[in-house]
Protein backbone atom coordinates (compact mmCIF):
# COMPACT_ATOMS: atom_id res chain seq x y z
CA UNK A 1 0.00 0.00 0.00
CA UNK A 2 0.95 3.43 -0.50
CA UNK A 3 1.33 6.52 2.01
CA UNK A 4 -1.41 6.40 4.39
CA UNK A 5 -2.79 2.98 3.44
CA UNK A 6 -4.60 4.51 0.13
CA UNK A 7 -5.27 2.51 -2.75
CA UNK A 8 -5.81 3.03 -6.43
CA UNK A 9 -8.98 3.02 -8.17
CA UNK A 10 -7.88 2.85 -12.02
CA UNK A 11 -10.54 4.37 -14.43
CA UNK A 12 -11.83 1.82 -16.90
CA UNK A 13 -12.26 4.80 -19.45
CA UNK A 14 -8.49 5.07 -19.93
CA UNK A 15 -8.23 1.44 -20.71
CA UNK A 16 -11.31 1.08 -22.34
CA UNK A 17 -12.09 -2.92 -22.30
CA UNK A 18 -12.83 -5.18 -19.37
CA UNK A 19 -9.98 -7.40 -19.65
CA UNK A 20 -7.28 -4.76 -19.69
CA UNK A 21 -8.90 -3.53 -16.38
CA UNK A 22 -8.52 -7.06 -15.06
CA UNK A 23 -5.29 -7.39 -16.21
CA UNK A 24 -4.28 -3.85 -14.97
CA UNK A 25 -5.62 -5.19 -11.11
CA UNK A 26 -4.06 -8.11 -11.36
CA UNK A 27 -0.83 -6.75 -12.12
CA UNK A 28 -1.50 -4.28 -9.35
CA UNK A 29 -2.11 -6.47 -6.77
CA UNK A 30 -4.85 -6.28 -3.60
CA UNK A 31 -1.84 -4.30 -2.21
CA UNK A 32 -1.90 -1.49 -4.65
CA UNK A 33 -5.63 -1.61 -6.09
CA UNK A 34 -9.29 -1.72 -5.26
CA UNK A 35 -11.58 -2.21 -8.18
CA UNK A 36 -12.17 0.25 -10.71
CA UNK A 37 -13.72 3.30 -11.85
CA UNK A 38 -16.47 3.79 -14.62
CA UNK A 39 -18.62 7.18 -15.46
CA UNK A 40 -21.24 5.42 -17.26
CA UNK A 41 -23.63 2.87 -16.76
CA UNK A 42 -22.51 1.01 -20.54
CA UNK A 43 -19.19 1.36 -19.00
CA UNK A 44 -20.67 -0.47 -16.04
CA UNK A 45 -22.21 -3.15 -17.94
CA UNK A 46 -18.83 -3.69 -19.79
CA UNK A 47 -16.92 -3.98 -16.92
CA UNK A 48 -19.29 -6.61 -15.05
CA UNK A 49 -19.75 -8.39 -18.39
CA UNK A 50 -16.26 -9.10 -18.36
CA UNK A 51 -15.73 -10.46 -15.21
CA UNK A 52 -14.80 -7.37 -13.06
CA UNK A 53 -15.91 -7.62 -9.50
CA UNK A 54 -15.28 -4.16 -8.04
CA UNK A 55 -16.70 -0.73 -9.51
CA UNK A 56 -17.42 2.40 -8.29
CA UNK A 57 -19.21 4.87 -11.01
CA UNK A 58 -17.56 8.41 -10.48
CA UNK A 59 -20.36 10.33 -11.97
CA UNK A 60 -24.32 10.15 -10.67
CA UNK A 61 -26.71 8.03 -12.87
CA UNK A 62 -29.91 10.55 -14.01
CA UNK A 63 -33.13 9.57 -14.56
CA UNK A 64 -35.36 6.34 -13.83
CA UNK A 65 -34.95 4.17 -16.91
CA UNK A 66 -31.24 4.41 -16.04
CA UNK A 67 -31.62 3.80 -12.60
CA UNK A 68 -33.72 0.63 -13.27
CA UNK A 69 -30.94 -0.45 -15.54
CA UNK A 70 -28.36 0.43 -12.89
CA UNK A 71 -30.19 -2.01 -10.61
CA UNK A 72 -31.01 -4.35 -12.64
CA UNK A 73 -27.29 -4.66 -13.85
CA UNK A 74 -25.94 -5.39 -10.36
CA UNK A 75 -28.65 -7.59 -9.31
CA UNK A 76 -28.29 -9.54 -12.30
CA UNK A 77 -24.16 -9.98 -11.97
CA UNK A 78 -24.20 -10.29 -7.83
CA UNK A 79 -23.44 -13.93 -6.96
CA UNK A 80 -23.50 -14.53 -10.51
CA UNK A 81 -19.90 -16.35 -10.16
CA UNK A 82 -19.58 -16.45 -6.48
CA UNK A 83 -17.37 -14.10 -6.56
CA UNK A 84 -18.25 -10.85 -4.19
CA UNK A 85 -19.29 -7.86 -5.96
CA UNK A 86 -18.48 -4.33 -4.96
CA UNK A 87 -20.70 -1.44 -7.15
CA UNK A 88 -20.51 1.89 -5.39
CA UNK A 89 -22.18 5.04 -7.33
CA UNK A 90 -21.26 8.65 -6.58
CA UNK A 91 -24.82 10.64 -5.94
CA UNK A 92 -25.36 14.76 -5.81
CA UNK A 93 -28.94 15.12 -5.60
CA UNK A 94 -31.54 13.02 -3.57
CA UNK A 95 -33.98 12.81 -6.84
CA UNK A 96 -31.32 10.81 -8.17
Amino acid sequence: RGANDVLARPHAKALKCAPLVARTLELLGPDHARGCCAQTVTELEALLAGGVRDVLLTNQIVGASKIARFARLVAEHAGADGAELTVGVLVDSAEN
